[in-house]
């Protein structure tokens, strides 16, 4: 969207409930990038449905993290060569 104001995310979220025309096909699961006004509106159009973040905006928000926080741009492995930030992100992830 545009704009994610409230108005407009609950205004695209209730025409989206309007299409599925039953609640039997609403959707069980939402994928976000930890938007409030988002999450909010969905827990009150979709209530049954959970609130799962995208694993893009996770390894976005990691790797800025790391950068800002570690002040690290470039992480070099024990051979020498560049660790690609997706790597890095992934070896956080698990630890």
């Amino acid at each position: 969207m545009m704009y994610e104001k409230e108005n407009n995310v609950s205004w695209a979220l209730e025409r989206c409930r309007e299409l599925l025309h039953s609640k039997a096909i609403y959707p069980k699961v939402v994928v976000t990038d930890r938007d409030n006004t988002f999450m909010n509106d969905v827990d009150t159009i979709f209530p049954k449905a959970t609130a799962m973040l995208c694993e893009y905006h996770i390894e976005r928000n990691v790797r800025a993290k790391c950068k800002t926080d570690c002040k690290v741009k470039d992480v070099k492995g024990k051979d020498g060569k560049k660790i690609k930030p997706s790597s890095m992100v992934k070896t956080v992830m698990l630890v």
